[in-house]
């Protein structure tokens, strides 16, 4: 069996963030990808744009982007609902003047029903990450969140999740971000702690090359073999690959080449691991990235230098 029947090459949808979902689509089939990993953001899947004037989950819309991905001729490769750029935190405290507890409510409930869009897509996939939060509200003031803290809450957090994913038919696709994204989950051994106390098969691993590298070079260690130590921690847990390049300072997601990541070596490791299934770009949806001058170009360049590293 080759490489490029091994594995399904996708691409987030965020690229294209400026484009109408249709015209997305052909774009991304045309420059040959297998599947799209739905974006979460308008105008492509915000989860809010799906819900009724009721509150419920209007899945006749949501089918419609299921036909529209299978008019295109792509698979949906996962369900990605925004969890940084917009208004959502899963662990906010005190947030005066604000109502702390229901901010922090509504967003489980954002969440809650991004997972029956997963299901409704029928990819029964969804991305989920732990965010900031950085700050308890104490005798009048506010304190420092502790590790302690955060672990035990981000644990909390992602298995309620993963219980009501599990009753949707749904896997979890937990993504450790970088720290200047999130003081929740970062590293293997915060991961670790995760997958050890969760042991649901509904539970799954997403790594990222370019959250793997940064996190690598802040803590002193060469990035392939971080990713090394993934791919042998978490081995059959890990059930998609997201593939993009930066400077290791950085979480920039940037295009192959751009960056100083090996690549090549990481890809090598993806291979050699034995790992079967999604590899899906994702580029940056801020700044140039996105403007359609730009945005072509990347899909079809990235397109190309992926299937060039699989096959060497």
């Amino acid at each position: 069996m080759s490489n490029q029947e091994r594995f399904k090459l996708g691409i987030v949808s965020g690229l294209l963030r400026y484009y109408p979902l249709d015209l997305a689509l052909r774009l991304i089939k045309e420059a040959g990808y297998d599947g799209v990993e739905l974006w979460g953001g308008q105008y492509h899947g915000y989860v809010w744009d799906m819900v009724d004037s009721h509150g419920k989950l209007d899945t006749t819309r949501v089918r419609a982007i299921r036909t529209m991905c299978d008019e295109a001729g792509l698979e949906i490769a996962g369900y990605t609902p925004e969890q940084l750029l917009y208004p959502i935190n899963t662990l906010v405290d005190q947030a005066p003047p604000f109502d702390g507890p229901a901010l922090r409510q509504r967003s489980l409930r954002n969440l809650e029903l991004c997972i029956e869009v997963a299901s409704e897509l029928g990819c029964k996939r969804m991305a989920l990450i732990v965010p900031m939060w950085l700050w308890v509200a104490e005798n009048g003031d506010y304190r420092r969140t502790t590790r302690k803290e955060i672990l035990e809450a981000s644990v909390e957090v992602i298995g309620h999740f993963v219980e009501i994913a599990t009753a949707h038919g749904v896997d979890i696709l937990f993504e450790p971000l970088v720290y200047h994204d999130s003081n929740g989950i970062a590293t293997l051994e915060e991961a670790k702690i995760v997958f050890d106390q969760i042991t649901s098969p509904n539970l799954q691993m997403m790594v990222d090359f370019g959250h793997v590298a940064v996190t690598a070079h802040r803590e002193g260690i060469d990035p392939v073999a971080y990713l090394g130590a993934h791919l042998e921690t978490f081995g059959d847990r890990i059930a998609h690959v997201h593939f993009d390049d930066n400077n290791l300072e950085t979480d920039a997601h940037l295009a192959p080449g751009e960056g100083v990541i090996d690549l090549q070596a990481m890809m090598n490791l993806v291979v050699a691991n034995g790992y079967r299934g999604w590899i899906s770009a994702e580029l940056s949806v801020l700044g140039p990235y996105a403007l359609p001058e730009n945005a072509e170009r990347l899909l079809r360049d990235t397109r190309t230098e992926m299937t060039r590293l699989l096959s060497s």
